[in-house]
């Protein structure tokens, strides 16, 4: 539990304000005779209380802020497995790691860039880039823009998995190019 903060800073808001209530009760109630205490519990009781209440707001806001912050990550399916180029018509299926399954925010930021596999041309400036969200199988309205442009993705109710297909897609001028996709940002946030 330690060593995932997450659960362990969960935890901790959860006992930290019954644990700051039963302190601070204990502290009202007096000895039965006060001037023969030799050790100030009432002040230990009251500090610990106020002490313990503070750890739990602190855990308390860093478990919200664990929980809403956006998150930076890793996308596979950009490069073929065959290691040749990509070209007009070819479909990259961008995957999240397993460990976002199912997603854990309700929106992806994608920027992808293409990089022209020849020295002269424009082909990385010229294509139009097709998204379309596969939520738990089934294919959602696709969305196309310009290599580099963002494009946030909705992946709403996600039960178990979502990918993103991108197709790349040239005018009958450019239809021979060949590029190489790059992930420049992804970003799964609220």
């Amino acid at each position: 539990m330690f060593l995932d903060l997450e659960v362990a800073s969960q935890v901790a808001s959860a006992l930290a304000l019954p644990l700051a209530v039963l302190l601070a009760i204990l502290a009202e109630v007096s000895p039965p005779d006060r001037a023969s205490a030799p050790f100030p519990w009432h002040k230990v009781l009251v500090v610990s209380a106020i002490v313990t209440a503070c750890a739990g707001l602190l855990a308390i806001g860093y478990a919200v802020r664990e929980n809403v912050k956006d998150l930076d990550t890793e996308l596979r399916g950009h490069t073929r497995t065959d290691g040749k180029p990509w070209t007009h018509g070819g479909t990259a299926t961008l995957e999240l790691p397993e460990s976002y399954r199912p997603p854990p925010r309700d929106n992806l930021t994608l920027v992808v860039t293409l990089d022209n596999t020849e020295e002269s041309g424009d082909c990385e400036k010229t294509a139009a880039l097709e998204f379309v969200p596969v939520l738990d199988g089934k294919k959602g309205r696709s969305t196309t823009v310009a290599p580099g442009t963002a494009v946030t993705i909705r992946l709403g109710e996600v039960r178990s998995t979502a990918h993103v297909e991108v197709t790349i897609r040239y005018e009958a001028a450019n239809i021979e190019c060949k590029v190489l996709m790059q992930i420049d940002k992804a970003v799964l946030h609220d």
